[in-house]
């Protein structure tokens, strides 16, 4: 489990069909943990050392403000009976793509593959990448059945220039999760270049396995990028 990164926790909590509950309450920080950080070049990966969270509320940063509004916004768009479950979770896909700079995370993702690729395979390999990158983060995160509560804990600089958000998500039937929004500022407007889940970072994960599936094919983009359609299926 990662420490919390800040004093002040506010609760978005489901306590019916479209009605929100907030409260909040107060938490210490423990050890600092390593988290994985994505240099602006996508194949550099380097470690970094977090301090102890400070007694500043997570307000005052814009990023952790940002997140915050993602959570109430996905608790209402979740907690609303009127809307089928299908359009749920396409509403909750279009949130995370808000927040996410998927083109940096299919760069990174695809490691050394990414310069052999030619330019048609590229853009088809970053289209099925956007549409299961965000499936597969909506699914971690609880989806549109799951969610019951969004907790923004609060956030950190990393010391690379990235800021740390961390919130914990509430999900029916399961134990809640802790994830860390790794975020880093765009021309004034933070975006989201990793989900830490239970302190292992999706980045990395799926670096890996991309690299795996590549391997194993040849190094053919086109396969991945077939891999990544069924899986989205």
């Amino acid at each position: 489990m990662l420490p919390r990164l800040g004093s002040f926790i506010r609760v978005f909590a489901v306590a019916g069909p479209g009605l929100l509950i907030l409260g909040g309450c107060s938490g210490q920080a423990n050890d600092s943990p390593k988290l994985l950080a994505l240099s602006a070049s996508p194949a550099t990966i380097e470690w970094v050392e977090l301090e102890p969270a400070s007694e500043r509320t997570r307000f005052e940063h814009p990023a952790a403000e940002q997140i915050d509004t993602l959570g109430a916004e996905a608790m209402a768009v979740l907690s609303d009976a009127s809307m089928s479950r299908e359009t749920r979770q396409r509403r909750f896909r279009e949130m995370l793509a808000r927040e996410l700079d998927i083109p940096l995370l299919a760069r990174f993702m695809l490691g050394r593959y990414w310069k052999k690729a030619t330019p048609e395979v590229r853009r088809a390999y970053e289209d099925a990448f956007a549409e299961y990158i965000l499936a597969r983060y909506a699914s971690l995160l609880g989806g549109a059945r799951e969610i019951q509560g969004f907790e923004v804990v609060g956030a950190k600089a990393s010391g690379t220039g990235d800021v740390l958000v961390e919130t914990r998500i509430r999900r029916g039937g399961a134990d809640p999760i802790t994830t860390v929004w790794r975020m880093r500022d765009r021309n004034g407007r933070f975006v989201v270049i990793d989900l830490v889940v239970e302190g292992l970072s999706m980045a990395q994960t799926q670096r890996q396995e991309f690299a795996s599936t590549l391997r194993s094919n040849g190094g053919r983009v086109e396969d991945l990028t077939s891999v990544l359609k069924q899986k989205t299926t």
